[in-house]
This record gives structure tokens, C-alpha cells and sequence, in this order.
């Protein structure tokens, strides 16, 4: 469906007085007057029309915010409209683009007099003022969120040395003496459970303990518990579970308290043995 658009552009300012253009800033606005033809037609009835500022009369770049006028009407052919393009007009060639009902009308109009005047009126810019004095400080912000972490800083030197410290206590002396063994056999009766103790001899001091049967091992010992009773003492805790009594081997490893003399060494210790009652 071919338009044909024909147009006449009017600055709006002019229809003041000459003397009241001197004196009044002019307003942005111009006056679009035009003629849509369709089909060679004079067109009447309402139209959306979109009026868009180029710097180019093909392709460019948009100047200002596109003006629209939905459902205009056109009466045998004409339409008047006031277009306002606020600061767009520095004495540079400009074309309008005229869209109706979404099709773009070729060629773009020029824009080049009466609406370039606007520059004009106003004088070429003078010199910046000076420097107005700041303003009062104004209220302090709210507390920002806190920033990231920053990267570690580098070690710093070593400090000087600190006084030397209190003397602490003595610990325990230390076992310094080979140790020496004891193995003594206990009888322990059918299905039955007991506690076995056996203690170093001369105050020496227990280092480990162990228990078994002498000649055979049938299974029938189970050890309960097995642990130091005393600093010189083991304890163990054991059952026969056997249908038959069974001879039972504790054997202690001591340290002596103190060197061992020329005379024979110290004899066997005697076990204590509690048999523990029947549940």
C-alpha cells in the first residue's frame, strides 16, 4: 500500500513577536505540517505515526527521544502536528524520519532551518563562569559493608630473646637397670574365674605382664583384663572354662630399685589369687 508524504516544518517560537523572541527563551517545540497521499489518494481517518530524528538522511545514529502520535487524525490528506526535541539542536544538518502505521515513508525530511534556529537565539556560549565556593558538608553515609580479606603481610623481624624461665621439677627417675623376669603357675579349677596379682620384689617396678599354660594351650584360658595394678604390681582377671582344672602361668617383668648386689637374686614372689564368685 504506497504513501506519499509531502511536508512543510514551521518553528512553533515564531508565531511570537520579534521583539518577545529577543527577549523569551524559545521553546523546543516546531510545527510539522503535512500531506499523506495512499494509493494517490488524499488519506483521511486516524494513523499512528512515530516522528524519529537522524544525523544522516539514510542509515545514522538516532538524535533524541523518537516522538509518537497514536491514532492522529488525517483529514483529506492533512495533519498538523507540534514536535518537541529538547537539546538536540547545535547548528548540525538533522532528518526526520516519518514512520506511519509502521512503515518508515522515504526520503527522511531535512530539518535545517527554522528548527536550527533554536541555536541560534541563544547566542554562542560564553565562557565558563568561576568557580562557585563548595557547598556545606553533607550528613555522613551509612557504614559500608566491610571489604574482603587482605593478603597476609610479610613475617615480621624475630623479637629479642625472653628471660630464662623458672627451673621446672624434677620428674620421676627413669628405670635404669635391666629388667628381670618372674614366671609363677597356679591352678585354676573348672569353669571358674579369678583375680591374679604378683608384685616385684624389693620395691622394683613392674614394666609388663603376661599370662599362659605352661605345656599346652587348649583354649580353655580366656583373659578378661590384663593391666598394671600398682607402680610395682600386675593384675589380671581370667577364667578356666574348661570342664577340668588347668595350671595357669603368670609372668612378671620388673626393674629392680636399685643395683643388685653379689648374693643370689631375689626369689619368685608369691601371687595373690581371688576366685571371683559364680555368677
Amino acid at each position: 500500500m504506497p504513501w506519499l508524504l509531502s511536508c512543510v516544518i514551521a518553528l512553533g517560537a515564531l508565531a511570537h513577536g520579534g521583539a518577545a523572541v529577543a527577549q523569551t527563551a524559545q521553546l523546543p517545540d516546531f510545527t510539522y505540517q503535512g500531506r499523506l497521499a495512499q494509493n494517490g489518494q488524499p488519506a483521511n481517518g486516524a494513523y499512528d505515526f512515530v516522528f524519529t530524528l537522524y544525523d544522516a538522511d539514510t542509515a545514522g545514529n538516532v538524535v533524541g527521544t523518537p516522538q509518537s502520535e497514536t491514532q492522529f487524525p488525517v483529514v483529506d490528506g492533512l495533519f498538523t502536528v507540534s514536535l518537541a526535541f529538547p537539546g538536540v539542536f547545535s547548528g548540525n544538518q538533522l532528518w526526520l524520519d516519518v514512520n506511519v502505521n509502521g512503515q518508515s515513508l522515504s526520503p527522511r525530511q531535512a530539518i535545517a532551518t527554522t528548527p536550527v534556529a533554536q541555536y541560534a537565539l541563544s547566542g554562542n556560549p560564553g565562557p565558563a563562569g568561576p568557580q562557585g565556593d563548595p557547598g556545606p558538608q553533607g550528613a555522613t553515609g551509612p557504614q559500608g559493608d566491610p571489604g574482603p580479606q587482605g593478603a597476609t603481610g610479610p613475617q615480621g623481624a624475630t623479637g629479642p630473646q625472653g628471660a630464662t624461665g623458672p627451673q621446672g621439677a624434677s620428674g620421676p627417675p627413669g628405670p635404669s637397670l635391666p629388667p628381670y623376669q618372674f614366671s609363677v603357675d597356679t591352678t585354676a579349677d573348672a569353669n571358674a574365674s579369678y583375680v591374679g596379682g604378683l608384685a616385684c620384689p624389693n620395691g622394683g617396678l613392674v614394666i609388663g605382664g603376661g599370662i599362659g599354660q605352661p605345656t599346652v594351650n587348649d583354649l580353655s584360658l580366656v583373659l578378661r583384663e590384663s593391666n598394671p595394678g600398682s607402680a610395682n604390681a600386675w593384675r589380671w582377671i581370667y577364667s578356666n572354662t574348661s570342664a577340668a582344672a588347668i595350671t595357669v602361668r603368670l609372668t612378671l617383668v620388673c626393674v629392680p630399685a636399685s643395683a643388685p648386689s653379689a648374693a643370689p637374686g631375689p626369689a619368685a614372689p608369691e601371687p595373690t589369687i581371688t576366685r571371683l564368685a559364680e555368677p
